[in-house]
């Protein structure tokens, strides 16, 4: 009977596993993003579009992992909006 129990119970615990690392991942992505977006915000009126992409790319690099895909830094007026994709290895 118990031998049963046992697929599930290790589904349930390769999921709980998988989705912690994923919203790790998510934080630590969402916090590199963040600083990046403030980085250029603040020198927001000395940069031209490549310089605050190349601002923001060295910030993500610094903290988090680089292999980040698809950064975008959008600028208008006093605004700052930076995206940024990563894909995150299952282990089950």
């Amino acid at each position: 009977m118990s031998a049963l129990l046992i697929v599930p119970i290790l589904l349930s615990v390769g999921l709980a596993v998988d989705y912690t690392n994923v919203l790790r991942v998510k934080n630590e992505l969402q916090n590199s993003v963040d600083s990046a977006a403030l980085a250029v915000a603040n020198k927001n009126d000395e940069l031209n579009d490549g310089q605050a992409r190349s601002l923001a790319d060295k910030f993500i690099d610094e903290n988090f992992d680089p292999r980040y895909t698809q950064m975008k830094v959008v600028r208008s007026g006093q605004q700052v909006s930076v995206t940024a994709r990563t894909k995150v290895s299952l282990a089950f």
